[in-house]
């Protein structure tokens, strides 16, 4: 009898998957809870619950992990609290790092940097200090140490430190500036930072420079004037890298630049006259941007893919997608999911689009764009959560160091608001497109694991 009942089940999800994979384009079927069972799991996803604690689970839901188990909410009468935030995965070795923010006393609070293992039995503090507050965490791709920006108490400037991931050792500074973007070599021994804006008032003073991540720390400044970006990168063998510039010392129409490792142009992929958001795929030939113009410091514009396999004769690959405010890559380099931003507002049709700046209400609706021929499909659309909507405007940065894709490019993992109360939960998109997204958890904020 039970021989009897797992073949009916494997029959049905059979048919289940048979189904999800022959549908007409466009038509999304629901997505069955056995389906969570028998699925292939890939990864694990980090996530901050509702409760501020740091949580592993994996994609259907099992086994969860209580990395933390005591935050408290920050409370308007001034009592002391502790919070966790930004759950950063290491691309080699799978651990999780994350930072707490912690009011120690009336005026005093202090910041830190967690380096735990997966089921959160290995954890030690990396770094800890009353002064300087990590906001955002980036691994080297060795997985030997943690780069991080901070603020600090009584200054403006940021500083770019790096601190091993053992805790056995100080966190060494980098450099300083505001604001910082930077872009780790695929060896782990030197970063391609960007420094300053060229929309600030003193952008004689913006810079790119490579340096050193070891004591003592070395810089070379590579001789272009940059453009309107953030954070520049590296091809995935650590060969070329990525950049925007001006070709002059006047603020003048942009060029997005592919060079070699020392600096030395190779040639123009495009021209633009706005910002611009770039990324080289983690694998392959491909790169892709945005170029269009900005609104409440959000790049908004048309998706482009470059072929740069022969880097003297790069081939561009033009897409539909307009209005485009955030991509990331697939694991594999063949495919990128985008957002554009939509409100149903003011008397407007759900779904229609808004010319204006970002509302303080509004959805995102996904889509999955092929590098290769610049075809799109939709998957959907919600409502972000604030954490969520937090990290587009740097999601060019953000980019360099999370993932919100599963290891095997088949899933990809949002956070949104549901129910009538918007409650922020976390939800599993199929990039297929053929089956409907699925509640996984509540929570703010989640990222997968890189393997």
């Amino acid at each position: 009898m039970i021989i009897k009942k797992i073949i009916r089940w494997a029959g049905i999800i059979t048919t289940l998957l048979l189904m999800s994979a022959c549908i007409p384009e466009g038509v999304r079927l629901p997505q069955s809870p056995m389906l969570q069972m028998f699925e292939r799991k890939s990864g694990l996803i980090a996530y901050i619950g509702l409760d501020g604690n740091i949580y592993t689970i994996n994609q259907s839901g099992g086994n969860l992990t209580a990395i933390t188990e005591d935050a408290t909410p920050i409370e308007e009468d001034g009592s002391n609290w502790r919070q966790y935030g930004l759950p950063t995965w290491a691309r080699e070795g799978g651990q999780l790092a994350f930072t707490e923010i912690n009011r120690i006393s009336a005026g005093r609070t202090s910041g830190a940097i967690h380096i735990s293992d997966p089921d959160g039995n290995k954890h030690v503090v990396a770094f800890d200090s009353n002064d300087h507050f990590p906001f955002y965490l980036y691994w080297t791709p060795d997985g030997e140490q943690v780069s991080f920006l901070a603020s600090s108490s009584g200054s403006s400037t940021l500083a770019l430190r790096v601190v091993p991931a053992d805790g056995k050792g100080d966190a060494l500074v980098i450099d300083t500036g505001q604001p910082y973007y930077w872009a780790w070599a695929p060896n782990s021994q030197y970063l391609l930072a960007h420094v300053g804006n060229a929309l600030s008032t003193s952008p004689s003073e913006d810079r790119l420079a490579f340096l050193t991540a070891k004591n003592p720390v070395t810089q070379s400044t590579l001789n272009y004037v940059p453009s309107r970006f953030q954070a520049p990168d590296f091809s995935p063998d650590g060969e070329s890298i990525l950049l925007a510039s001006v070709p002059g010392t006047q603020q003048q129409s942009g060029q997005l630049v592919l060079a070699t490792n020392d600096g030395a142009k190779q040639s123009v992929l495009a021209s633009f006259e706005g910002p611009i958001a770039f990324s080289w795929a983690p694998a392959g030939d491909y790169v892709a941007y945005i170029e269009g113009f900005n609104t409440s410091g959000v790049t908004r514009g048309d998706l482009t893919f470059v072929n740069v396999k022969n880097s003297r004769n790069p081939i561009k690959i033009e897409t539909e997608a307009e209005n485009v405010i955030a991509f990331f890559w697939s694991p594999d380099g063949e495919e990128v999911v985008y957002f554009v931003p939509h409100t149903s507002s003011s008397g407007e049709e759900e779904g229609e689009e808004s010319d204006s700046d970002l509302p303080a209400q509004f959805f995102l609706s996904l889509h999955v764009a092929e590098a290769k021929n610049g075809n799109t499909r939709d998957l959907g659309s919600f409502i972000p959560s604030t954490e969520f909507l937090n990290i587009i405007p740097y999601f060019n940065q953000y980019q360099r160091s999370a993932t919100i894709w599963s290891p095997d490019g088949e899933n990809i993992v949002i956070s949104g608001l549901g129910g009538n109360e918007g409650v922020p939960i976390i939800l599993l998109v199929p990039s297929s497109g053929n089956l409907e997204p699925r509640f996984l958890v509540e929570g703010t904020s989640a990222y997968w694991s890189w393997k």
